[in-house]
């Protein structure tokens, strides 16, 4: 995959929290990807983290933590939508992947 400069992921520092059913290979391929769009993957959850990505029926001390600090959690499918975009498509809206609650998830 390309790097461009239009890369939602671009200087971002995300925080993952994914659930037991993304396997580890596909972790790694998604860890791999977000560093190709030069994003920075942190392990650590600060007022500074841009996203928490997030599958489904996730609630965690993490994710109760970003919604204290006002953090969006974004639902992992923006990547894989992100990931499989023309290189001339218009950018994806994040909004339709936030999750405002885990009821909305």
């Amino acid at each position: 995959m390309k790097t461009t400069l239009t890369s939602p992921f671009n200087g971002k520092t995300i925080v993952l929290e994914l659930g037991r059913e993304i396997s580890f290979k596909t972790k790694q391929n998604l860890i791999n990807y977000l560093r190709e769009q030069q994003a920075n993957i942190s392990y650590v959850l600060t007022a500074s983290t841009d996203y928490i990505l997030v599958t489904n029926n996730i609630d965690s001390y993490k994710t109760r933590r970003a919604k204290q600090l006002g953090l969006p959690l974004v639902n992992v499918d923006f990547v894989y939508e992100c990931q499989h975009l023309p290189p001339d498509h218009s950018p994806i809206d994040i909004n339709k992947f936030i999750i405002k609650s885990v009821e909305d998830q």
